[in-house]
């Protein structure tokens, strides 16, 4: 299963909060204010619930200090951040999905107990068991509202196909 675009562009912007904060890992608070920049849908979910960007992002600084901005990441991802990542597939497999997508990245880390970004959250006055359910419910929504596909151009073009099978035979 293949991350999105938009989830490919939300990991690096991630990778780039945790830079801008100094941090040498990038953790669960980092997808968090990713999610809440980058994601469309989780964008959208986390706005409405009342989260604020850049609130979250001093409180990150505060609670897990700072270093120096733009070094690069030895560390790479941290065990909360790579588990997230990993479950969010899992929720994009029972949602029946072909791609990894930012909801899915937002299920997955409001799943996690004991998380920088459930703190960061919890911390805005998010009720994550609402945003939790909110979240659900979208997905719930893009699987009922049939996506309009153009099986037509695919049978025709099949059928051309044949066709030209067929002539290039006989001659």
């Amino acid at each position: 299963m293949h991350y999105e675009d938009n989830a490919k562009a939300l990991i690096l912007s991630a990778a780039q909060k945790a830079r801008v904060l100094g941090h040498s890992y990038v953790g669960s608070a980092h997808l968090l204010l990713a999610l809440a920049e980058t994601g469309i849908a989780a964008r959208h979910l986390l706005c409405g619930a009342g989260f604020d960007v850049s609130l979250a992002q001093d409180m990150a600084a505060v609670l897990y200090g700072t270093g120096t901005p733009g070094l690069p990441l030895p560390q790479g991802f941290s065990n909360q951040a790579k588990r997230i990542l990993r479950n969010a597939r899992e929720e994009a497999k029972a949602f029946e999905s072909r791609q990894v997508k930012d909801i899915h990245i937002l299920l997955a880390l409001l799943r996690q107990q004991k998380t920088a970004a459930r703190d960061l959250l919890i911390l805005s006055s998010i009720d994550t068991d609402n945003l939790f359910s909110a979240a659900v419910e979208y997905l719930k929504w893009r699987i009922d509202v049939p996506e309009k596909r153009k099986k037509e151009a695919v049978n025709t073009k099949l059928l051309e196909q044949f066709s030209e099978d067929l002539i290039q035979k006989t001659v």
